[in-house]
């Protein structure tokens, strides 16, 4: 996530050539067993003119030319698309070991073009709120709503800002690592921690970059194989135990109103939940060891504590 692949005379081409031999080679695959590929991107064509990109794996890739392949677009959550059909795919029967990936790319544009280009993942002309940064505006308006329904202190926000960036100085891959902050970094002090959109400042924002994963996933029939040809303990391989799926519309008031007499801000997102760890035969977020969670604001992680179960709506600060 620290390189910015067009600084290197590279692009999105490399960015998946690169994850996808790397997950070959760590899930110990050949090219010639991948019987089908999904590639999660939203943004390649405002990005770099380049769509079409579930054929750029075997053009970067010869080893894998002829693998039926597909893109999906589903904003951030794009490669988890990619990776909910790989599954489908593979539940009913079709392919036995399908590689995902996703990758975007952001550094080869500058920030204000890169942060304008996310605006499409919004209903164009229809957000009914007038704004330079959409998606600070956007988080903003969900920090807003959650202090009208609930209260919201934003020191709270603030110390989110502050661990995860806390977190990124102990992770090599981190663009910010390198960062230096001061007292006043994680306050709402205008010049250390300037207003961005009404509800977010700076360092609620996540940063723009470049970054890209490919993962292997393959049916019970071929891992068990593959385990005794490689020589691994099938117990300790990972698996997908559970999963959810849910959607609502593009705009955001819309959202708000539907849920205006609900517990949760957004209770399609709780539904998500509950549905992954019905399917995976647990009783909640108390049965997880861990959870990874999408934090591309303060707010975002604000939104995913309470709706993961972990205090009451509401109540995330706790």
């Amino acid at each position: 996530f620290a390189k910015a692949w067009s600084r290197h005379g590279q692009d999105l081409s490399d960015m998946v050539r690169e994850s996808t031999l790397g997950a070959l080679a760590s899930a110990r695959v050949e090219p010639s067993q991948v019987q089908s590929i999904h590639v999660g991107n939203a943004f390649g064509e405002l990005q770099r003119q380049q769509a079409h990109l579930g054929a750029m794996v075997a053009q970067v890739v010869p080893e894998l030319w002829g693998a039926p392949a597909m893109r999906h677009e589903g904003a951030c959550a794009s490669s988890s698309l990619a990776l909910l059909t790989a599954m489908a795919e593979i539940e009913a029967g079709r392919y036995d070991c399908v590689l995902v990936l996703g990758a975007e790319e952001f550094k080869n544009t500058d920030g204000n073009t890169a942060s304008t280009n996310q605006n499409a993942a919004a209903w164009q002309g229809h957000e009914g709120f007038d704004c330079t940064y959409m998606w600070p505006a956007a988080f903003g308006r969900v920090a807003q709503e959650y202090e009208r329904r609930y209260g919201l202190d934003r020191r709270h926000l603030n110390r989110i800002a502050e661990i995860n960036y806390g977190n990124a100085k102990r992770n090599p891959l981190a663009q910010t690592r390198q960062w230096q902050f001061n007292e006043l970094s994680f306050t709402d002090d205008d010049e250390a921690n300037p207003l961005i959109e009404p509800g977010t400042r700076r360092q609620d924002c996540g940063q723009i970059t470049d970054g890209a994963c490919a993962i292997v996933v393959a049916s019970a029939r071929f891992v068990q194989e593959h385990a005794q040809r490689t020589g691994q303990a099938l117990a300790q391989l990972p698996r997908i135990s559970g999963w959810g799926h849910r959607n609502a519309g593009l705009r955001l008031q819309d959202k708000f109103e539907r849920s205006a007499n609900e517990a949760y801000v957004f209770p399609h997102l709780r539904q998500a939940l509950e549905d992954a760890w019905k399917r995976a035969g647990v009783e909640g977020v108390q049965a997880m060891d861990g959870i990874e969670t999408h934090d591309c604001f303060t707010t975002t992680e604000y939104v995913a504590i309470d709706h993961l179960g972990l205090t009451a709506p509401g109540q995330s600060w706790r």
